[in-house]
């Protein structure tokens, strides 16, 4: 049985493994784009997953602090705000729901197949 964590501890485990694979993933592939599109709607399942409630809405919660957290410093440190910016924290949280709501869907549907 996997070991499920709170909401707060679950959400700051999917920002961590965000921020990791953004970290390895090398800018200069082809594709990068959609692979970063990917790690976010990882991210929101792996806090879905690992928290104690099903909610599809913690993975939201997960896109939306890792957007707050990795783009305040860069507008507080060029002092500008982009359009694509703003796109981007809005995107994220969405992709961030994405996820968890296939996390829950897949919890659901192990749980119903494993009584």
């Amino acid at each position: 049985m996997l070991k499920r964590y709170s909401t707060l501890s679950a959400i700051i485990i999917g920002i961590f493994f965000v921020g990791f694979l953004t970290f390895i993933l090398p800018a200069n592939i082809p594709g990068s784009d959609i692979l970063v599109i990917l790690i976010f709607i990882v991210g929101g399942f792996t806090s879905t997953y690992l928290s104690k409630t099903n909610k599809a809405i913690i993975g939201f919660y997960e896109g939306l602090t890792g957007s707050i957290v990795g783009y305040l410093p860069m507008i507080l440190i060029f002092r500008s705000v982009t359009s694509v910016l703003i796109i981007l924290m809005i995107i994220n949280p969405i992709l961030g729901f994405l996820g968890g709501f296939i996390a829950k869907y897949w919890r659901t549907r192990l749980n119903n197949k494993n009584p």
